[in-house]
C-alpha cells in the first residue's frame, strides 16, 4: 500500500477547469479519520468562496483494518466523493485525504461532467505530490552498551528502519522499527545475535508499519 507524504500543512496542491468552474484538488496524509476532517476544515477555510469542498479519506496501514470516508458536499450524489475515493481504492493509497474545492463557473456540467472534474482534480494532486510504501514492521526494545549504539544504529538503516526513542543514562536504551524480512532473510533478532553475541537482545514489542519514500 502506499501514503501520502505531504502533510497538511504543506499538502499537494492542484488546479483543473472545467467550463469555467475551476478545481482545486488537495492531498494530504493523515493517521486518522479525525486528521483528514480537521484537514477538510483546513480547506474549506482557506477557500472560503468555493461552492463546494467534496473530499474522501482512507485510514490504515493494512488492507485489513482499513476505514474509509467521503463527502460529496452538496454535488449530485456519487458525483464527487465517490470518484476521489475511487482513485485512491484503485491506487491503493492509504493513510491519505484529499479535498477538492470548487469554484462554480456558472456552467452546469452534468454527472458525468462533475465525476470527471472532480476525479481529474484528485488525480493531479495525488500524482504532484510525495508518496511512500507502507510497509509491514515490527517494534524492539532494546538495551546496550554505549560502544554498542552506532553500530546497532548502522545496522537498523541497513534493515531500513527507523529509531522511535532513545534514552541515555548508564546505558543506552531504543525503541526502534523494522520492517519484517521477506522469506528466507534473517531477521532484525538474528541480524543482532550475529553482530552482538549475548549484549544486544533485541524485545519483540508487537506489530508495526513504516512508510519508505518512492523514488522519484
Amino acid at each position: 500500500m502506499l501514503t501520502m507524504v505531504n502533510q497538511a500543512s504543506d499538502p499537494s496542491l492542484q488546479e483543473y477547469e472545467e467550463k469555467k468552474s475551476v478545481f482545486i484538488g488537495a492531498a494530504a496524509h493523515c493517521d486518522s479519520l479525525d486528521q483528514a476532517a480537521d484537514f477538510l476544515e483546513s480547506m474549506r477555510q482557506a477557500h472560503p468562496k468555493a461552492r463546494h469542498h467534496a473530499f474522501a479519506a482512507v485510514a490504515g496501514t493494512s488492507p485489513s483494518n482499513l476505514s474509509e470516508r467521503m463527502s460529496d458536499d452538496g454535488e449530485p450524489a456519487g458525483t464527487a466523493g465517490r470518484p476521489i475515493l475511487n482513485l485512491l481504492r484503485h491506487r491503493e493509497i492509504s493513510q491519505t485525504v484529499v479535498v477538492v474545492s470548487r469554484y462554480f463557473g456558472g456552467i452546469l456540467l452534468g454527472t458525468g461532467g462533475l465525476t470527471r472534474a472532480y476525479s481529474a482534480a484528485a488525480s493531479l494532486a495525488l500524482e504532484a505530490g510525495r508518496l511512500a510504501e507502507i510497509v509491514p514492521a515490527v517494534d524492539y526494545s532494546l538495551t546496550l552498551a554505549y560502544r554498542d549504539y552506532q553500530p546497532l544504529i548502522n545496522l537498523v538503516k541497513t534493515c531500513r528502519g527507523e529509531v522511535r526513542s532513545e534514552s541515555f543514562t548508564d546505558k543506552v536504551s531504543l525503541i526502534v522499527v523494522v520492517p519484517d524480512p521477506p522469506d528466507g532473510q534473517s531477521s532484525f533478532i538474528q541480524l543482532c545475535n550475529s553482530a552482538f553475541p549475548h549484549t544486544v537482545l533485541p524485545r519483540r514489542l508487537g506489530d508495526s508499519s513504516l512508510t519508505v519514500p518512492l523514488k522519484q
